[in-house]
């Protein structure tokens, strides 16, 4: 789904930049500063230098690398559960941005990279394999590649404390304020976070419904919930 995400972001952002090339007054306009939308100046130019990061470009190479490789090796992934529609239709989306993607990119380097070396080094695809080949000998195994790259990104380590956490009143009243109905609040033992989803071990799994001026049963009138659940609902 990451992958896929931001395949979708480059693709859009490429046919933007292809599409107003050579177009001086529409590239001034685009690179105008919004003060009153916040749009700062420069946008159009940000994206055309994040488009030809090699950083970035380099990430999703290596997140391409990974793709097919998977793919490839994987063929229970489009019929392994009920949600094999789903699945087949994200493979599908998946793999035309990333034929997108690649064309897309050649283009771009070839037109905005000035110099010739630098282009050259982000179109090497034996060094994305030969990249891609260490990171799975140093993890032990392709899956577990993909997760430690993965969370390289977009991880952000959380431990658990010893000690309980103490709240001021302030804080509990901008937590309030904060939460809406429906939110879900967890207490984990042990694990980490990401972007994308929770992996670890929870103590207690909370869901707000709204505090009692709010009318919080308008609430659960909109969850539909088996008879086993209805009867833990007290009035």
């Amino acid at each position: 789904l990451g992958y896929c995400a931001t395949l979708t972001i480059y693709k859009y952002s490429a046919e933007l930049i292809l599409n107003t090339s050579g177009k001086p007054l529409l590239i001034d306009k685009l690179n105008e500063e919004y003060p009153r939308t916040e749009i700062k100046g420069g946008g159009l130019d940000f994206i055309i230098n994040n488009l030809t990061n090699p950083d970035y470009i380099n990430n999703l190479d290596i997140a391409h690398e990974f793709y097919q490789r998977q793919i490839s090796d994987n063929n229970k992934l489009y019929d392994t559960s009920e949600f094999d529609t789903i699945i087949i239709e994200l493979i599908k989306t998946t793999t035309e941005l990333s034929s997108t993607y690649i064309n897309h990119k050649k283009t771009i380097i070839d037109k905005y990279t000035i110099l010739p070396l630098e282009a050259a080094d982000i179109m090497q695809v034996t060094t994305i394999e030969e990249t891609v080949n260490d990171m799975i000998d140093a993890a032990g195994g392709q899956l577990k590649a993909i997760q430690e790259f993965l969370f390289t990104l977009t991880g952000d380590i959380r431990m658990p404390l010893v000690d309980g956490i103490t709240f001021s009143r302030r804080q509990k009243r901008s937590l309030r304020k904060s939460l809406k109905p429906g939110d879900i609040i967890l207490t984990f033992s042990s694990g980490y976070l990401s972007n994308i989803f929770l992996p670890g071990y929870f103590k207690h799994v909370l869901t707000f419904t709204g505090i009692h001026d709010q009318k919080k049963n308008k609430y659960l009138r909109n969850i539909r919930l088996k008879p086993d659940q209805q009867k833990l609902i007290f009035p």
